[in-house]
């Protein structure tokens, strides 16, 4: 595929390609960084593209992929996501814990994001889309490409070894 004609696919594959980022993430900016690596990796595999593949269907799931690698950045565990979930599992903010609440705080965070880590990755990673990013069902399937009914089992998997490996982690403190 030559230059000028992966610029034409590429004019015609954006409006898709941005759909699906703004979708993901509900942002013109995200939608359109996400726009462009998909574009950066579908060049990449231009010489391999030929006139008969399914080049849209393509451009939906390299994006789908790039939102996945932008959010996996963004959301790495320890910055805010399951931190996030367990300070509020304990309740109260920050400021108003006493140093050993805050303690406790810190170590509960430690031991979600050991927990968590455990999971096998495409469980955590649903997981921490659904418990840090707040999406549903729906989105994670749409932003996956992972059925709805089967996302709702992995996710409900996720949880039940989160908890049970917390319940025994409080257990044997």
């Amino acid at each position: 595929m030559t230059l000028t004609e992966f610029e034409l696919l590429a004019s015609q594959l954006r409006p898709t390609v941005v759909c699906v980022g703004k979708r993901f993430f509900n942002s013109n900016d995200d939608a359109e960084d996400v726009a462009q690596e998909t574009l950066i990796r579908l060049w990449k595999y231009a010489e391999r593209m030929d006139r008969d593949h399914l080049k849209e269907a393509l451009a939906i799931k390299v994006a789908k992929n790039v939102c996945i690698d932008i959010y996996r950045k963004r959301h790495a565990l320890g910055q805010t996501g399951i931190a996030s979930v367990a300070t509020t599992a304990l309740g109260s903010d920050a400021m108003e814990q006493s140093p050993h609440e805050q303690l406790v705080a810190k170590e509960m965070e430690r031991t979600m994001a050991h927990i968590v880590n455990s999971l096998p990755p495409r469980e955590r990673s649903l997981f921490e889309m659904k418990q840090t990013e707040g999406l549903s069902n729906d989105e994670i399937s749409m932003c996956t490409g992972i059925p709805k009914a089967s996302v709702k089992a992995m996710v409900s998997a996720a949880r039940r070894k989160v908890f049970e490996k917390l319940r025994k982690q409080m257990t044997n403190d």
